[in-house]
């Protein structure tokens, strides 16, 4: 399930980043996450969000460095809990 999280957002990463750098005389980072995937375990009623962002290449020439970082956890169970956050979240994305 890591992998493949992870992979997604790879795939959104990079994407996302080359449409910021596009047509612009040196890559755009800025360190902040534009790529947001979750993951449900219906077994356990466990939700996890994950985000991704690039920063420059460790070495001249190099590739961007990608990291993910898991933003929250939450069951399920704890219901508008879960929802609220996700809700103010959004809010906060929206208004940066």
């Amino acid at each position: 399930m890591k992998r493949q999280i992870t992979q997604n957002l790879g795939n959104g990463a990079r994407n996302m980043h080359k449409m910021q750098s596009y047509k612009q005389k040196n890559p755009t980072y800025d360190s902040n996450a534009y790529t947001l995937r979750a993951t449900y375990h219906s077994g356990t009623g466990i939700l996890q969000m994950y985000a991704m962002h690039p920063t420059e290449p460790a070495q001249p020439g190099g590739d961007p460095q990608y990291h993910t970082t898991q933003i929250r956890t939450g069951c399920g169970t704890s219901g508008i809990d879960m929802c609220s956050w996700v809700s103010h979240r959004s809010e906060e994305s929206r208004r940066a």
